[in-house]
């Protein structure tokens, strides 16, 4: 072969790898191939998600029936069936909206992802995306879907391993806390109630005379869902109350330090019992109590109903939790399903680090003294 036909050779096989196909080359460039393209009598009321949105309650425009989706114009075959995905949406507006509205006595915006269903009637928040409803409504979708997938990782979870989605629901108005908690909660509450299992469901009251800025809400929704998610985790079982509080509790505190700086909520306890914890950032508290020698067995606070449990034994709780998500070894999921399959403590210890509970403690001893401060954290 001569260097001449070796050269076109050589850029006959450069073009063929650099150019795209022919099909790609004509492309649409409105559609991209897909055959579909956004609709635009309702390109004012778009939902704006970052994270997919199945179903969308405030997407109700008459041309697309909220699939906010039109055939394009190049006549491409379509690859969604939107007759199909219109039917979809008008069969779920039927469900949970039609039953939220009947009995708040009003429409309440409800959106669906693919972990979280969330029920909103918060005008708007403090946030760029959420300067009305609507973009409230899929900013906090997204935020709740991006800590699902924390969790995912913190757990050592997997999609299979949970059995329903969690329905979250925000009100900005008390009254109507007082009147959904009990319905989807079982539980009444002027504040933040919760109902765990196999289908989980939490309601919170956005009061702004408690929750003084917005991020606050947003932690209270993180803390909630935490809750939430470890009870429908792998069999479904709240850990909470079968001597298992301390991973209940230490991990929704946990998110809680970690993600917003502090310890804003609590579950299960009055609140004037609360006074030296409220707001807690605790780091250096365990490390005062590990050097003055006042640091508890760990025996004392993992095996204790979630009920059971004091505010400091929560903040050690916190400590362990910490300890086995940031330790050399990290190993929460394991304990967490350990405990929600009814696992002693000791006998979790033997099975996932192949020591005694004293040897954990001693080790987990070592690394608060080497990680935590007595000053107060800056982490």
């Amino acid at each position: 072969m001569t260097s001449v036909a070796r050269w076109l050779l050589v850029l006959a096989c450069v073009l063929a790898w650099t150019s795209p196909p022919a099909s790609a080359q004509n492309a649409c460039k409105t559609c991209a191939g897909s055959g579909l393209a956004p609709c635009r009598p309702c390109a004012k009321q778009r939902c704006t998600n970052e994270h997919e949105v199945l179903f969308c309650s405030l997407a109700r425009c008459k041309a697309c029936g909220g699939t906010q989706l039109a055939p394009c114009k190049c006549a491409a075959p379509a690859k969604l069936d939107l007759a199909a995905k219109r039917a979809a949406l008008e069969a779920w507006r039927t469900k949970l909206p039609a039953e939220v509205a009947e009995f708040m006595g009003r429409e309440i915006a409800v959106a669906e992802s693919a972990h979280f269903v969330l029920v909103w009637d918060v005008p708007k928040v403090d946030h760029k995306r959420g300067t009305d409803l609507h973009g409230a409504l899929h900013l906090y979708l997204d935020r709740l879907e991006e800590f699902h997938t924390r969790f995912r990782a913190d757990t050592d979870s997997k999609e299979s391993d949970f059995s329903s989605k969690t329905l979250a629901m925000v009100w900005a108005r008390e009254a109507d806390q007082e009147k959904a908690s009990p319905k989807w909660t079982l539980q009444p509450s002027n504040t933040e109630s919760k109902l765990m299992g196999r289908a989980p469901v939490f309601s919170v009251f956005y009061d702004k005379g408690h929750m003084h800025e917005e991020y606050e809400l947003h932690q209270a929704l993180v803390h909630q869902a935490s809750h939430c998610l470890l009870s429908n985790v792998h069999n479904g079982i709240w850990s909470g109350n079968i001597k298992g509080g301390w991973v209940d509790e230490g991990l929704a505190h946990w998110y809680e330090n970690e993600l917003f700086d502090g310890v804003r909520h609590y579950c299960y306890v009055e609140a004037d019992t609360l006074v030296d914890f409220k707001f807690g950032k605790w780091e250096a508290g365990v490390r005062r109590a590990l050097d003055g020698g006042k640091l508890p067995s760990i025996f004392t606070f993992t095996g204790l109903h979630t009920t059971e449990m004091t505010p400091p034994q929560r903040m050690f709780a916190w400590a362990l939790v910490d300890y086995l998500l940031r330790g050399p070894k990290k190993c929460y999921g394991a304990f967490a399903r350990a405990a929600k399959e009814k696992k002693p403590f000791g006998e979790a210890c033997q099975a996932i680090l192949g020591k005694s509970a004293i040897e954990l403690e001693r080790d987990w001893h070592a690394w608060l003294a080497e990680n935590y401060s007595a000053e107060p954290s800056k982490r």
